[in-house]
């Protein structure tokens, strides 16, 4: 052995191991990725709901997105001519008195997609005189699909 090395040999060949620093880095960016993913997703209101999904959205009042990603699947639905949509009126008629004025503002809005149901044209002529402006432009704007 070299006087000079002062055992540097040893640590050549014996070195301590490293600490890997891919584990936490992988845990980083899987976070990084899958938070803002799961955000979206629990705010996207494309998702398809199944009829059973719909009527417990609809009553959800703990989870106010519920009822707003209910409100939009139904519109969907009018949109495609769904004919079971009209299962779902009598709860959007409700959600036009509702105290909540952005379910108001969503029933107006979806009330005239369909011009033929006389339920939706007697709510939509209440909503006009609604105290919210935004609630009474969506009425008004859905009643000239009725011919108002």
């Amino acid at each position: 052995m070299n006087p000079s090395s002062n055992g540097s040999d040893e640590n050549l060949a014996n070195p301590k191991p490293r600490r890997s620093a891919t584990l936490p880095l992988t845990i980083v960016a899987i976070i990084l990725v899958v938070a803002p993913f799961l955000a979206w997703y629990g705010t996207w209101f494309g998702r398809a709901l199944s009829d059973k999904e719909m009527d417990e959205y609809l009553v959800d009042e703990k989870h106010p997105r519920h009822i707003q990603h209910a409100i939009a699947q139904i519109a969907d639905r009018i949109e495609h001519k769904d004919q079971n949509a009209v299962r779902w009126y009598p709860q959007i008629v409700l959600l036009s008195a509702s105290s909540t004025m952005e379910f108001r503002q969503e029933a107006a809005w979806v009330m005239g997609l369909d011009n033929a149901s006389n339920e939706f044209h007697i709510a939509l002529v209440k909503l006009l005189t609604d105290l919210e402006p935004i609630v009474r432009r969506n009425a008004a704007l859905s009643l000239v699909r009725f011919g108002d």
